[in-house]
């Protein structure tokens, strides 16, 4: 099932933590984030318009579609 697009309310403090994502080398599909050092967080990139943009994977699960990325979260060079 994937969840609502933007429902930041529902994990409270998530836009604001500072996390550093950089660029998957996993090779899965539409897969271009990996939280650093945390591979079991991921973002995978959507066919936008007619989906968000982005959708955030936890263990496996898909917890929230976004199409704004939060100020705090930083795209860092591996």
């Amino acid at each position: 099932m994937i969840p609502n697009e933007d429902n930041w309310n529902d994990f409270p403090g998530l836009a604001e933590k500072n996390l550093n994502w950089i660029a998957s080398r996993a090779g899965e599909k539409h897969i271009l984030f990996v939280l650093e050092s945390n591979s079991t967080w991921k973002i995978r990139l959507n066919d936008f318009p007619e989906e968000p943009m982005y959708t955030l994977i936890v263990e496996e699960e898909e917890i929230l579609n976004f199409t704004d990325w939060p100020d705090s979260w930083k795209k860092v060079q591996p």
